[in-house]
């Protein structure tokens, strides 16, 4: 589940506990004349909880937002280069130098078209069709 649904479902138990034990450690104190330390502990543990879960489930929300954002940046980015090298060579456009994988300067493999890297062994295609 994400984040935002465990915020209200921890915010609902919260406020159900804390006006619960805020309830019943008040008929206790005004019956006793003090409040048990534990019933203290109780009410200020269950109000936090009530108080603060949706606000930071709400911060978490959001970095998680934008964290998918950039990784959706950096996939388009690396799709736009991998479109970049197998894109078919137009006449007059100069053909990839170096390897997008290790930059290494790319060699070309005979009369074929293709252009290797000699670092990692990359194969780039480059077809002589046009547009």
């Amino acid at each position: 589940m994400r984040p935002i649904v465990w915020g209200l479902i921890l915010m609902v138990i919260g406020g159900i506990f804390w006006v619960m034990f805020s309830v019943v450690y008040g008929v206790i104190s005004g019956l006793s004349g003090e409040t048990p330390l534990e019933g203290m502990i109780l009410i200020y543990l269950f109000g936090t909880l009530f108080f603060f879960s949706l606000p930071v489930t709400i911060v978490i929300e959001v970095i998680n937002w934008v964290r998918r954002r950039r990784a959706a940046q950096v996939q388009a980015v690396v799709e736009a280069e991998a479109k970049e090298v197998t894109m078919p060579s137009i006449p007059g456009v100069a053909k990839p130098k170096y390897c997008i994988e290790c930059g290494v300067e790319l060699k070309t493999l005979g009369e074929t078209g293709k252009m290797m890297c000699p670092k990692c062994g990359r194969i780039y295609e480059l077809s002589n069709r046009g547009g």
